[in-house]
């Protein structure tokens, strides 16, 4: 890392430090944030939530259509675009004063996946109808449509963390950055489904 003076690192959005929902991925993000802080180096952290462009592969992209289940429970997420996290980043890349800091960007609201079906009904027009599951039912269904097992525990684990309340924490920092509100669920929902 010769040169090297300043470190942005992308981490997961977490409700607390004691709290490690997602093996592989929250641990190793602590590891990291730990070893940048007594590296030495200036650093700033940047902890992202779940992407809301990807919500169509959570809950399948025919979700409009024929309804959804998901092992969520009534657990809340801040669906943010990738987009708008990428120039909140760049946003703070471009300017001084954000050493040895963490940031959580994220929508500033939070969503369940009831909310997420309510949001499709209102664009189509039908109503589309959310099912809660367990974890293991979602595995079992996503592996029986061809998924690799480690795929589906994976995104089960998400899941999982979901319902947890592992992502229910807003923060405003993303639409200070941006100067202005980031996507709400339906524009979220049109955009993930192209609606």
């Amino acid at each position: 890392m010769a040169g090297v003076r300043h470190v942005f690192y992308t981490s997961i959005q977490r409700v607390s430090d004691d709290y490690c929902p997602i093996e592989g991925v929250t641990a190793s993000d602590l590891e990291t944030e730990a070893m940048l802080k007594s590296s030495g180096l200036d650093y700033t952290i940047v902890r992202h939530p779940l992407y809301a462009d990807v919500l169509a592969m959570y809950i399948g992209k025919d979700a409009p259509q024929k309804g959804f289940s998901a092992p969520a429970g009534q657990g809340r997420v801040a669906l943010t675009s990738i987009d708008e996290l990428a120039e909140g980043g760049a946003t703070l890349l471009s300017q001084p004063g954000h050493e040895h800091r963490a940031y959580l960007l994220n929508s500033g609201q939070t969503w369940s996946f009831a909310d997420i079906a309510a949001a499709l009904s209102r664009i189509t027009g039908k109503a589309v109808h959310y099912q809660p599951i367990s974890t293991g039912t979602f595995i079992a269904a996503r592996e029986a449509e061809g998924w690799p097992p480690h795929v589906a525990t994976f995104i089960g684990d998400w899941y999982r963390a979901i319902e947890r309340g592992a992502f229910d924490q807003t923060s405003r920092t993303l639409e200070e950055l941006l100067g202005r509100k980031p996507k709400d669920l339906e524009d979220i929902v049109r955009d993930a489904f192209k609606l």
